[in-house]
């Protein structure tokens, strides 16, 4: 699982205390969470960028073998990796299903 967040971002700011909740701490035991700040510029997030766009925040699965997980996402029309702060059930959802898979 991967965070793509800015610092200047307030929807990154509010998703921040979501990952107290103690079920998404309890889920996220049992993933390899990473957090990647997007004004570093990472080549590694360029195709993501060009493929889903560069919003913040977003959220990405990846599965074993490191690929995305393109059926993991926050149900969004437009930003289909955005999570909200106030919709933090969508974001356990997805871990959920993550880790059952």
């Amino acid at each position: 699982m991967v965070l793509v967040y800015a610092d200047w971002c307030p929807h990154c700011r509010a998703l921040g205390p979501v990952f107290a909740d103690p079920e998404i701490e309890a889920l996220s035991t049992r993933l390899v969470m990473v957090r990647q700040n997007h004004d570093d510029d990472p080549p590694w997030l360029q195709p993501y960028n060009e493929k889903y766009g560069g919003y913040v925040p977003r959220i990405f699965f990846f599965d074993s073998t490191g690929k995305i997980r393109d059926d993991l996402t926050s149900g969004h029309p437009r930003y289909p990796f955005f999570y909200a702060a106030e919709a933090s059930d969508l974001l356990k959802r997805s871990m959920r299903r993550a880790i059952s898979s």
